[in-house]
Formats: C-alpha cells, structure tokens, sequence
C-alpha cells in the first residue's frame, strides 16, 4: 500500500504521521508529477500495488482502514499461494 501527499513539506507530513502512524510507505510529490502519472483525482489517494507493481486498489477520499467491508475487499486481492509462487518465479 502506497500513500501519496501532494504539495507539503517533509516536515508537515512527518507531523502528521506522527499523529497518525501507517505501516505503510508514503511518496511525497511536491510538484505534482506523482498526481499526472498515477491519475490522482482526489486527495487523499491510497494504492493498493501487487506483487508486480500494478494497481489492484484505488482509494480516493479518507478511509476507516479498520472497516470490516474495507478489509475484506483488501484481502481479497491477496494473491493465493500458487499466484505468490508464479509471480516469484517470473521475476
């Protein structure tokens, strides 16, 4: 999973996820190419990367990343063992 903040400085975002610690890794754009390469249409923008580097999740808009309907869509996307295998295997 990948955040992306758009425009702030370093510090703001580290105050902010001092406040609001993810486990996740978040990219800072602050002139905006990370916004036209990856279609951002609203902020906040969250991805969701397979094991490829693709897509398989777009969040727009704040989360309740604890919401059971969120998460079961998210671990749904988890590839089964046999796809983790193929994928390593291709690599």
């Amino acid at each position: 999973m990948l955040a992306v903040n758009l425009g702030e400085e370093p510090n703001a975002v580290s105050a902010f996820l001092a406040d609001y610690p993810i486990e996740f890794p978040v990219l800072l754009d602050r002139r905006g190419d990370l916004v036209q390469r990856w279609q951002v249409r609203g902020l906040p923008t969250t991805f969701v990367l397979n094991v490829r580097g693709e897509v398989v999740y777009r969040a727009v808009g704040e989360q309740a990343w604890d919401d059971e309907i969120l998460l079961r869509q998210l671990r749904a996307l988890q590839p089964s063992a046999a796809e983790e295998r193929a994928g390593a295997a291709s690599r």
